[in-house]
């Protein structure tokens, strides 16, 4: 045989070999005859390496849910006809749906690097909505493995591997490049994975230059010192990340908020922080303000629940407020910041005029803070939700709030505790207790708002200020008929559950 012109004399069987026929009828007579023929030689086919591709070029929109022993993938509307694969061992259904995808991975399933190989050929037909390996087993190879499959194979929109803690360096730099060069991927969630400096910087890399990722959630990550600087560092060269989550990550009041000061100030385009149950304290939130100072449109949501703030620091906040005028939810819950943490706020609300959610659970405030408030909801066009749960406001702070609301338009729901704290109450309604007749004042007074601008505060979208404090309609918090109701009786028993 002569190939470009030299003359091989001497052919001999290296490796693979490639099969293609038109019909099920010549796959099988071709099949067989190789077999024959490699049986005379001594060879014979691998079935663990045999895989059998089925072409079509009817392209039908599908969604399927494919189960890989407890780990669940569904697929998106880019669903191609599924292959017939040789991996029957490790599918063990797969079935149609029509709500929405998702993908569920359950606590304790084993992914490694064989496991994670068998899914190369789904990867390769179905982009998914969703893939959750939380709480996977999986080890480094498996993690490599599967993180280049996604990246090559643009497999998801969303990745989720929180707790999954083995996946080591090699996964890390896999998962960077995966952040890096997927066209699709639009949200990844790391919670509960330590990142320390190596695999920070891994992550880091990623975000440089990636042009797609729009929601990064890293709580729970031991993000401090030089593992936030790196973060941060990449941040500052990104102009398409939308929401960034970095809870119960122990942030200080020294570095790291300077940090996020130093972010605040280039990057424009967060339109949502959550630090939720972090050790900012007075003097990291004035960093956080100082760098908020030229943020006149971007950021939205802000989540400072359980900081430690009190009214000193209050006040640097409400001094650039009225700058914020993008900022629509504030979440300042479980942070002492007393009566006169919540004057110096008032101010800065008034003139903000764009904060819509208030969150001031838990704030050790009393009737004092309460009339507050009152007078904010009075001088507020747009404010359409306020909690004010777990504080100690008594008689006087409901006769305000009451009045408040009856000369606002725009309030939807006000979130009160099931009684004022502190107060007990008599078990008839038309018993004379002033306290009672305000609570339920105030209490039909926010439900007659509900009923007529319910979806109003259903916005906010992910990691809203409601989600870190269970908040509960009036009525379903009490499980009982509504309270108007029960007014329109002269007598009747009210239990408080």
């Amino acid at each position: 045989m002569i190939i470009g012109g030299y003359n091989l004399d001497d052919l001999r069987y290296k490796d693979d070999t490639v099969l293609i026929v038109t019909s099920k009828e010549k796959f099988r007579g071709i099949l067989d005859k190789v077999i024959e023929e490699s049986a005379k030689c001594g060879l014979t086919i691998s079935r663990e390496k045999t895989k059998c591709v089925i072409a079509i070029k009817k392209i039908e929109i599908q969604k399927c849910e494919l189960k890989v022993g407890c780990l669940i993938l569904e697929s998106s509307e880019r669903g191609l006809r599924w292959s017939a694969l040789a991996t029957s061992h490790v599918v063990s259904s797969l079935s149609p749906r029509s709500d929405k995808p998702k993908g569920i991975a359950e606590t304790g399933e084993n992914l490694d690097n064989v496991s994670c190989e068998a899914l190369e050929e789904i990867f390769r037909q179905i982009q998914f909505k969703m893939i959750s390996l939380e709480w996977a087993k999986l080890d480094e190879d498996g993690a490599s493995a599967l993180f280049d499959m996604m990246e090559y194979y643009d497999s998801t929109l969303c990745l989720r591997i929180s707790f999954s803690r083995n996946i080591g360096t090699r996964g890390w730099m896999a998962a960077a490049q995966l952040i890096q060069k997927s066209n699709s991927l639009q949200e990844f969630e790391a919670s509960g994975i330590p990142l320390m400096d190596n695999t920070a910087s891994c992550v880091a890399r990623g975000l440089k230059a990636n042009h797609h990722l729009r929601v990064l959630r890293l709580d729970n990550a031991r993000l401090s010192g030089r593992s936030l600087m790196l973060l941060v560092c990449a941040l500052k060269m990104n102009q398409v990340l939308r929401e960034l989550y970095l809870a119960d990550n122990n942030l200080n009041c020294v570095q790291d908020s300077m940090h996020l000061r130093d972010l605040l100030q280039v990057n424009c385009t967060i339109q949502l922080l959550d630090l939720k149950n972090n050790c900012i304290f007075n003097t990291g939130l004035e960093d956080i303000c100082e760098g908020l100072k030229g943020q006149k449109q971007g950021l939205k949501t802000l989540i400072l629940w359980n900081n430690k703030l009190t009214h000193k620091g209050i006040t640097h906040l409400a001094a650039i407020l009225p700058n914020l005028t993008s900022l629509e939810t504030l979440n300042l819950g479980r942070n002492p910041l007393s009566n006169e943490g919540v004057h110096r706020l008032k101010e800065g609300l008034i003139a903000n005029r764009s904060v819509t959610r208030l969150g001031l659970a838990s704030t050790a405030i009393t009737c004092e803070g309460a009339i507050a408030m009152a007078e904010f909801i009075v001088e507020s066009t747009g404010i359409l939700r306020l909690d004010l749960r777990r504080n100690r406001i008594r008689t006087g702070g409901l006769m305000a709030l009451t009045l408040a609301m009856k000369l606002n338009n725009s309030l939807v729901q006000l979130d009160l505790d099931k009684g004022p704290m502190g107060e007990k109450f008599p078990h008839l309604l038309g018993a004379e207790d002033d306290s009672l007749k305000l609570w339920l004042s105030v209490s039909v007074v926010t439900e007659k708002s509900q009923v007529e601008s319910t979806d109003k505060v259903t916005g906010g979208g992910a990691g809203g200020w409601w989600d870190v404090s269970c908040t509960l309609r009036l009525n379903e918090r009490t499980n009982r008929p509504p309270l108007s109701s029960l007014l329109n009786k002269k007598k009747g028993l009210i239990e408080f559950k």
